[in-house]
């Protein structure tokens, strides 16, 4: 799941921890079936309530986040009021998600944010995409991942 993820997004294996982290929340979400033929998910059996399927999002995705300021300058009315980021998961610390920008190497937690379809993160920011390794046998023609 995470190395779809990542491949989907253009994205090398540098974001790998967050790409697991969002796929061991995932997978809480997933129902498993108890001895009683009944269905539950592994977030409801310890939390005891059902989980929320509105925070899922779709992880490395990109995002204009809002901002407000410039260092100590406030924005003018014609200036651009945001800035692409790549999503990388929930922030622990707060209610919105942790945006990362490979720009300036900065994370930035926020909850005012607009998702931009069909543009991946990697093409964005220029990142280079390590599609995989091609591991080769002596006796064997075709390449094994």
């Amino acid at each position: 799941m995470a190395r779809n993820w990542l491949a989907s997004a253009e994205l090398p294996p540098t974001y790998w921890f967050y790409a697991v982290c969002h796929a061991a929340e995932v997978c809480n979400y997933f129902p498993i079936t108890l001895e009683d033929k009944s269905f539950i998910t592994p977030f409801e059996s310890v939390h005891a309530t059902k989980p929320d399927l509105r925070v899922l999002f779709k992880p490395f995705a990109l995002a204009a986040v809002r901002r407000e300021r410039v260092g100590n300058d406030t924005l003018g009315k014609f200036d651009p009021q945001s800035i692409p980021m790549i999503t990388l998961g929930r922030c622990p610390n707060s209610n919105g998600l942790l945006f990362y920008n490979p720009v300036n190497c900065t994370f930035v937690s926020s909850i005012d944010y607009t998702f931009i379809p069909h543009v991946t993160s990697g093409s964005k920011f220029g990142i280079q995409h390590h599609p995989g390794m091609f591991i080769y046998r002596l006796d064997e023609i075709l390449p094994i991942f």
